[in-house]
Order: C-alpha cells, then sequence, then structure tokens
C-alpha cells in the first residue's frame, strides 16, 4: 500500500489528521523505515508501527501494539492469550511490561482493523474519532508510561 492512500484513509478517521500529515512527510523527508504513531481513543491507547520503504513510500507492514500491563499488574498468560488470540496477535514482553502486537494483513479496511482492535481495548469509545497523540521514529521512547493494570482489559 502506498502511504498517500494510508493517509487518505487514516486521515478520515483521525480527530488531528494534520498530525498524522506532520509525521509521514517528517519520515519521508528523513528517510525513515519505521514510524512509531501513539493513538488514542477515549482512555485506550495504541501505538501504530509503521514499517516504511523509504525509496518507494510503500508501507511495508502496520503492527498494532497494545500495552496490556507491567509487573504485577501484567495479565496471567492465560489471559494474555486469550486476549491476543482475540485479537489475532501474539504477545510481546519488553523488560517487565507486556503488550499484544497485531499485524494489519490487507484483509480488511484499515477502519475496520483499528476499531476491531479498539474495540477490545476497555476505555475505548466506538463514537470517538482517533486522536494521534505524538509520533517517534525510536519505540521505546513511546513507551515512557505504564500500560494501564490488566484488570482494566477485557
Amino acid at each position: 500500500m502506498k502511504l498517500d492512500v494510508l493517509v487518505e484513509k487514516l486521515s478520515n478517521l483521525t480527530a488531528n489528521s494534520e498530525e498524522l500529515l506532520v509525521a509521514i512527510e517528517e519520515a519521508n523527508i528523513l528517510g525513515m523505515n519505521h514510524l512509531y504513531l501513539s493513538i488514542r481513543r477515549g482512555n485506550a491507547r495504541a501505538i501504530l508501527a509503521l514499517h516504511i520503504n523509504p525509496f518507494d513510500g510503500n508501507l511495508i507492514s502496520l503492527i498494532a501494539m497494545i500495552p496490556i500491563g507491567c509487573g504485577k499488574q501484567s495479565p496471567s498468560i492465560e489471559e494474555a492469550n486469550k486476549l491476543a488470540k482475540s485479537l489475532e496477535g501474539l504477545i510481546m514482553v519488553v523488560g517487565e511490561c507486556s503488550y499484544i502486537l497485531s499485524g494489519y494483513d490487507g484483509s480488511k479496511d484499515i477502519a475496520e482493523f483499528l476499531s476491531d482492535i479498539f474495540s477490545k481495548i476497555t476505555g475505548a469509545s466506538p463514537s470517538d474519532k482517533f486522536l494521534i497523540e505524538e509520533y517517534s521514529y525510536d519505540l521505546f521512547t513511546e513507551y515512557q508510561e505504564d500500560p494501564p493494570p490488566a484488570s482494566s482489559l477485557p
């Protein structure tokens, strides 16, 4: 998928599409091959990891990264597996924190993909547009805050 097609589709879903345009344009100018968008809907948050071919502007992959807990607030392995299966994703652990990774395979519209993801995260409001909070080229700057406690997940 070309980045301009993705931008057009995501712009219709976001309350602040200008932030999206700036992030994509900056990534293109700098020749970055990774872009991490912190997005929120209601009180639910996820990171969209975009892997970009800097030479032709094609999106190589898009992965939603959903924080599910850190340390004692992490869910049990059974709870994490159940959530990962419901999101058709897998579990990633970094330090004491756990995340679910769910990849976009293009089999459905990006709006449906994001709605499915956020429908599984407590605190998301289906009527709200997505809000792009920030963007980065370094994944770990996006995970400075602790994710919500596992008890707030479905």
